[in-house]
């Protein structure tokens, strides 16, 4: 359980050995140094900031890349939600042409004006020629500006009248036009 006793007899002492060292002097060879033997300060400064730039400028040509990748992913999803809302607006487009086209039968006009408007079809039709019309500035001639002198009432009353006449037709027959051009 424990070690040995030393023994203290000056016979069994050890005796310190020296180790055995000695001094080797260089030969001079014919081949070169592993170390240059004077390297500069200012060219271990110029090998430095030149590594220093190549690390610089390889971060800076991933990075570009990095974000050339990224606009062009975005791109991509705006083009693609573009594409779907066009094809979605061409859809629609598609369905108000066929329903203005269903509102827009003659059969159905006839019978809205027959039943919500309580027009009946005509026993004959008259159309009217407007290219030779005079317009309601022209219609005042001077018997009707010398009726006003006399019955400024009534020639008022017959003014309104063919202002109102007029903007009535004038409707009508852009309303019309306006069925017949859409």
């Amino acid at each position: 359980m424990g070690l040995p006793a030393l023994r203290n007899d000056p016979q069994y002492e050890r005796v310190a050995e020296k180790p055995r060292l000695r001094v080797v002097k260089p030969q001079a060879t014919s081949r070169p140094s592993r170390r240059p033997a004077a390297v500069s300060r200012k060219s271990v400064q110029r090998v430095y900031t030149s590594f220093v730039l190549l690390v610089a400028l390889v971060a800076l040509l991933g990075m570009g890349r990095v974000w050339l990748s990224a606009s062009a992913a975005k791109a991509s999803i705006e083009v693609t939600s573009l594409q779907s809302q066009i094809k979605a607006a061409q859809n629609e487009g598609d369905i108000l042409e066929v329903r203005k086209s269903s509102l827009a039968t003659p059969s159905r006009i006839q019978a809205v004006a027959s039943t919500a408007m309580g027009m009946a079809s005509a026993a004959s039709s008259t159309y009217l020629d407007l290219a030779n019309v005079p317009t309601v500035a022209s219609l005042k001639t001077p018997s009707v500006a010398a009726a006003g002198t006399t019955g400024s009432a009534f020639s008022r009353m017959l003014e309104k009248a063919v202002n109102m006449a007029a903007g009535e037709a004038h409707q009508l027959l852009v309303g019309d036009v306006g069925l017949a051009s859409e």
